[in-house]
């Protein structure tokens, strides 16, 4: 729920008639106005009266992380927020104009559509049906509109063989670095790292580990330097799309405000991914950033560019998990916009598992059987859950 007083918003899980509140670690936005889930669970959205307006969080189980923010944003006061069925469109309706914005999600970025609202006065709230008709309660009249939802879903692929239908789902960006308890408990997986400050709550070189052990209160520092890194050594090529880092919650010392993140084959010549200035940090604060990399690297690192002692609580290293394939055998709308790809497919990657689903009209009753025949000679099972 939002609150416009701190924390300013509050999660509880629910396990039938019993709700327990879910620690918040991450950043909460002030002033918040409304919040919504994406039906699928992994988005939370919280909108507020000041900037940014709309907040966008990432859900794994009862851990939230801050999405960046996407570029480009509401332009004044936030009241409410809603998410299509499928949870590919959310909607955030404001006090300004255009009154409604209207934002396409994907599993790498939230895109704002262009502006089609009509609308001359303040949205209050807005809502979706679970067929795509959406309600928007507006502060003049008619003071309600109802909306059938027609989306245009230029790339939506699906795949086909024979007399079945595929696609993927559920890819999202994980940390590839395991949790350290030691700079070699993950070996070959290890930390690179430049000569650590000597004062502080972990002390020397030995406590690198400490920027990979998920756990924010103990950090890896520098005294001043302009060069200092941090970093990791897979010990084999690995492809990072985005990295986090995360402050301290109670240190004045906070990650750098401006440095270089690169990778190299060789622990020598490096290439720049992406470089920052001016960041600023809030204790406890987590911020992740996206680069353009398509290339396989063994060493990656984060180097700081300014003079100044910085403390980093955490740092991940991001890449897009292999999908689930989907099998189905009814080709329908309601198939087409619940599974398909709505951009282009990189088949260079290797699937975490098989899903057959079946898809049929008629309901099955109290007391009924449901018989299926798996083809296993087709392929290795491990596993076989039924949901």
């Amino acid at each position: 729920m939002a609150h416009g007083t701190s924390p300013f918003a509050t999660i509880y899980k629910r396990e039938g008639d019993t709700f327990t509140k879910v620690t918040f670690s991450d950043t909460l936005p002030s002033l918040a106005e409304g919040c919504a889930f994406s039906p699928n669970g992994k988005l939370l959205s919280i909108v507020t009266t000041t900037s940014p307006f709309v907040s966008i969080y990432r859900r794994e189980g009862d851990s939230f992380s801050r999405l960046p923010d996407p570029i480009k944003l509401p332009s004044g006061y936030s009241t409410s927020v809603a998410f299509s069925l499928d949870s590919k469109r959310m909607i955030v309706g404001t006090t300004t104009t255009p009154f409604l914005c209207i934002y396409e999600v994907n599993d790498k970025e939230i895109i704002r559509l262009s502006d089609v609202w009509s609308s001359t006065g303040t949205v209050n709230a807005v809502d979706f049906s679970y067929d795509n008709y959406l309600s928007v309660a507006e502060a003049a009249s008619p003071y309600l509109g109802i909306y059938k939802a027609n989306y245009i879903y230029e790339n939506n692929i699906l795949l086909s063989s024979g007399d079945k239908y595929y696609s993927f789902i559920n890819r999202k960006y994980e940390n590839l670095i395991p949790k350290m308890t030691s700079n070699s408990s993950s070996a070959p997986i290890v930390p690179i790292f430049s000569t650590e400050w000597t004062n502080g709550i972990q002390v020397g070189a030995g406590s690198a580990f400490n920027a990979f052990d998920g756990d924010i209160n103990k950090v890896s520092g520098w005294s001043t330097s302009s060069n200092a890194f941090i970093g990791i050594d897979w010990g084999t090529a690995k492809l990072i799309e985005r990295y986090r880092i995360t402050s301290h919650p109670t240190l004045s010392n906070t990650p750098p405000t401006g440095w270089i993140f690169e990778a190299s084959q060789d622990n020598s010549t490096w290439i720049t991914l992406d470089t920052k200035t001016g960041i600023t940090w809030g204790k406890g604060e987590m911020k992740e950033f996206i680069i353009s990399n398509t290339s396989y690297y063994r060493y990656y690192r984060l180097r700081s560019t300014v003079n100044t002692t910085f403390a980093v609580g955490e740092l991940e290293m991001l890449q897009l998990e292999a999908p689930s394939l989907v099998e189905y055998d009814i080709i329908n709308e309601k198939t087409v916009v619940e599974f398909s790809e709505n951009s282009m497919l990189d088949f260079n990657f290797n699937m975490s598992q098989i899903k057959d689903i079946k898809i049929f009209e008629t309901p099955l009753g109290s007391g009924k059987t449901f018989e299926h025949i798996i083809d296993m000679s087709k392929r290795r099972v491990d596993k076989i859950t039924l949901d």
